[in-house]
């Protein structure tokens, strides 16, 4: 068995077969290594006598071993980042203690009233740090009573300076609440949001929203108590969110947010009303502050950064819109009914009246007052009448009521009035009758007045052309025609070139239409068309202003017919500053449209059939709007309505300043309203 030993060797080098048995060695005698565990009998056979495979080790390989230790370092550096920024934070912490603000609420006083409740809420503000600065941002108000908002209100910008208390005060109008008549402990849930920056040493922080709730606060029994501050989320999302998301909500929640804009907006619009109504000032993100009296302006410039309740601003805004653009006036008195109407009607919802007969209701309602106003409407025609309406639309300045008037009977209802800003400290009427062009002549040479720096053409031939004159031959004919029939030329183009104007210059004339012509503008006077086709004219610009839609269409329309059929009148306000020349100048528009308004379609100085209680609820819901304005507009004069609203059962006009005196009666005083002696409204 030589053979085999030798192969087994080749195989395993390092293992020494047992010996076999007649193998002639001796028995006992056997070798083994202590490092090889499996042994091969050296005399077994090889199937097919084929070589087994040579055992070898496989090498090592490095690169997994790089990795762990890559990984290993990166885990030392973010546990050691980590360390050091909680040692940091704990360094800050320590020096500067931060703790958040604190909010109490002081106090909460109630004032009840027809149609609303007003709360008076006193909160403190407390900043418990003495490295910290808090800057808030204005703050939104809300009162929730029965899981519902009740009210809102706003609180301005603050800050709190260190270790110092501020002290909020806000008026919150709400609907009424009827329960605080029975339980004056009434539990009230109070929230205000807002954001606020936080500044350290030299360093600060970016904006964080934060809500601030008072829950379980008594009316009429509060005092300090405390509210809970919470950390809503970080600003600076993505701005595409606001535009994508939507917030869907529905009954009787959709209804109160509405609501809430609805009510904050009128609030704001409401105090402008009447003869004695406030102003308002409205701050600019250009120039000064701007101070009005006009309704749809102060509706404009109000924006909530809530949602829901922009739903119900913007549904005023949209009344206050079209009230303006087909009256002219009357946006705070449409304002007002809008609230009136809408707070009823999400009453009358919440105690289960049918919405569909509820609105059928309204719409008979409606339908009823304007048809029993055109019935009663009272028209006006006297200078007197019209100063009385101009006067009272412009807060009692007869001065205003007495330009108008003067304007309009120059011009006629057809007329264009316009108001313009003045030079002066005082009101200014200039009344220009015929057509007026807003450009002068092309050069001084065609002056005729050296004194007056004017052209005056007596009866000139008048030629119109839409494009610039260049060539001096087609003027030839026409200076011919002008020198044939003895009468000077006005042309009217849009340029003359030079070589045409120095032969116009040198064929200049003098001679009966007169014609006008300053630096700035071009007057034309009298005139020598044909009646029937200027009044054909004139019914074709009617019909373009009553049936056009495009605001810019009707003004240049109604341009057009008020130099063909009466004229022009520029009002120009006086002032001592631009704020007081452009509140005077809103005044002056509301009394112009209220004045147009009251002579086209007058003024004015009953029951309904129903189908069910629900339509009846509907016609209850408007009869009680209709007192809003005349209660609103005696309380802006300090005077009571409730006490008002008991003398007169019904007095609603097509715009909120027509009451006047009949042709006969005695004028009132000038600080009194009109024709109410009898009434007891005189204030």
């Amino acid at each position: 068995m030589p053979e085999s030993n030798s192969m087994a060797e080749k195989i395993f080098p390092d293992t020494k077969p047992t010996a076999v048995k007649g193998s002639g060695a001796t028995a006992n005698a056997t070798t083994t290594t202590a490092n090889v565990n499996t042994t091969f009998s050296a005399s077994k056979p090889q199937i097919y006598n084929a070589a087994r495979p040579v055992y070898r080790s496989r090498p090592h390989r490095s690169r997994r071993s790089c990795y762990c230790y890559c990984c290993l370092w990166i885990i030392f550096i973010i546990l050691l980042s980590t360390i050091l920024a909680a040692i940091a934070g704990g360094i800050l912490f320590l020096l500067y203690r931060p703790h958040r603000p604190s909010f109490s609420v002081s106090s909460l006083q109630l004032s009840r009233f027809n149609l609303t409740t007003r709360f008076n809420l006193t909160v403190t503000a407390r900043n418990p740090n003495k490295n910290i600065v808090f800057y808030f941002d204005s703050v939104s108000v809300s009162i929730n009573s029965k899981g519902g908002v009740i009210g809102d209100g706003t609180i301005p910008a603050f800050v709190t300076a260190k270790k110092s208390s501020t002290i909020l005060k806000t008026a919150v109008r709400a609907q009424r609440v009827d329960d605080l008549k029975e339980n004056k402990s009434l539990a009230l849930k109070i929230e205000l949001d807002s954001k606020v920056k936080v500044k350290i040493g030299s360093h600060m922080s970016k904006k964080a929203a934060i809500r601030v709730v008072c829950d379980g606060i008594k009316a009429l029994a509060t005092s300090n108590a405390e509210c809970t501050v919470f950390y809503i989320k970080k600003t600076g999302e993505n701005p595409l969110q606001n535009y994508v998301a939507k917030d869907i909500q529905f009954g009787t929640r959709a209804r109160a947010a509405m609501l809430l804009g609805v009510n904050q907006l009128a609030e704001a619009v409401k105090v402008t009303m009447g003869p004695k109504g406030r102003n308002v000032i409205i701050d600019q993100s250009r120039g000064p502050p701007k101070v009005t009296k006009d309704g749809v302006t102060v509706a404009k410039s109000i924006n909530f950064e809530e949602k829901a309740k922009n739903v119900g601003a913007n549904l005023v805004k949209q009344v206050a819109s079209a009230t303006n653009s087909v009256a002219g006036d009357g946006t705070t008195c449409a304002t007002v009914l809008t609230q009136a109407i809408f707070t009823e009607g999400c009453k009358s919802v919440a105690a289960g009246v049918n919405v569909m007969d509820l609105r059928k209701g309204i719409s008979m309602a409606v339908d009823a007052i304007i048809d029993d106003l055109k019935r009663q409407a009272l028209m006006i025609s006297t200078p007197e009448e019209i100063t009385q309406v101009a006067t009272i639309s412009a807060n009692g300045e007869r001065e205003i009521g007495e330009l108008i008037a003067r304007a309009m009977e120059k011009v006629g209802k057809d007329g264009v009035i316009t108001v313009a800003d003045g030079n002066t400290l005082d009101n200014e009427l200039e009344v220009v009758e015929g057509m007026k062009l807003g450009r002068g002549y092309i050069s001084p040479y065609f002056i005729t007045d050296t004194k007056t720096q004017k052209c005056d053409l007596e009866h000139p031939l008048i030629f119109i052309h839409d494009k610039k004159i260049s060539d001096m031959n087609s003027l030839v004919r026409i200076l011919e025609l002008a020198v044939e029939k003895h009468r000077p030329l006005l042309i009217v183009a849009e340029d003359v070139e030079s070589d045409p104007l120095a032969m116009l210059i040198i064929n200049k004339h003098q001679a009966g239409v007169k014609v006008i012509v300053s630096l700035d503008d071009t007057i034309i006077l009298h005139g020598g068309g044909d009646k029937r086709q200027i009044e054909e004219r004139c019914e074709q610009l009617r019909s373009t202003i009553e049936n056009s839609t495009a605001v810019f269409d009707k003004e240049k329309a109604q341009e057009r017919l008020s130099k063909l059929s009466g004229g022009v009148a520029v009002f120009k306000v006086g002032g001592a500053s631009e704020v007081e020349v452009g509140e005077r100048k809103d005044r002056v528009t509301d009394a112009l449209n209220a004045t147009r308004a009251a002579v086209e379609e007058g003024i004015v100085l009953k029951g309904l059939k129903t189908a069910n209680e629900d339509q009846k609820r509907g016609v209850e819901i408007v009869e009680n709007a209709l007192k809003a304005p005349i209660s609103t507009i005696v309380s802006n004069a300090g005077g009571d309505g409730a006490m008002v609203l008991g003398n007169v059962s019904l007095l609603l006009t097509t715009t909120e300043t027509t009451i006047v005196d009949r042709q006969g009666e005695k004028n009132p005083l000038a600080n009194r309203m009109p024709n109410m002696d009898d009434m007891g409204m005189g204030f």
